[in-house]
């Protein structure tokens, strides 16, 4: 299991997909609703960073296992979130992203209409995941089905 906490710089924080409005957005609509009243405007930018430290540490150990091809597989996130979360929470991650790709592709007529994100059945932005990954470099090839992995 990953134990380092990666180096965050300036430019990389700058540039992660998760703000504090997201993160608030998936409390107030996401599965945890009904429990969003007790969760103070103070704790969102504590949950965020929260999420943001596990999220570069699987890009970072993703792109470790991707520099061999050159290519960042489903695998790689695969491998890169079993090596860096709890087994249990790995396990529930890959299954949901699982399930998001399956709702991805199987979204049917209409679907350029409506957003990755929707056709998905995930909160946070799924265009603004692709976009971070390129630009933090994660592989040289980035394919839009590497998105839902990203926990």
């Amino acid at each position: 299991m990953c134990k380092t906490t990666p180096n965050l710089s300036p430019h990389v924080v700058s540039l992660l997909p998760i703000d504090d409005r997201d993160v608030l957005n998936v409390l107030q609509k996401g599965r945890c609703k009904q429990h969003a009243h007790f969760v103070t405007l103070g704790v969102v930018p504590k949950l965020t960073s929260s999420l943001t430290v596990p999220l570069l540490r699987i890009c970072t150990e993703a792109s470790r296992l991707a520099k061999p091809l050159i290519k960042c597989t489903m695998n790689d996130i695969k491998y890169a979130t079993m090596l860096c979360l709890p087994e249990s929470v790995a396990e529930e991650c890959i299954k949901a992203a699982i399930q998001a790709i399956t709702m991805y592709a199987l979204s049917g007529t209409g679907a350029l209409k409506v957003s990755m994100s929707r056709r998905s059945g995930l909160n946070f932005s799924v265009g603004n995941f692709y976009r971070w990954m390129i630009d933090s470099h994660v592989a040289n090839v980035v394919t839009d089905t590497l998105l839902f992995l990203e926990p």
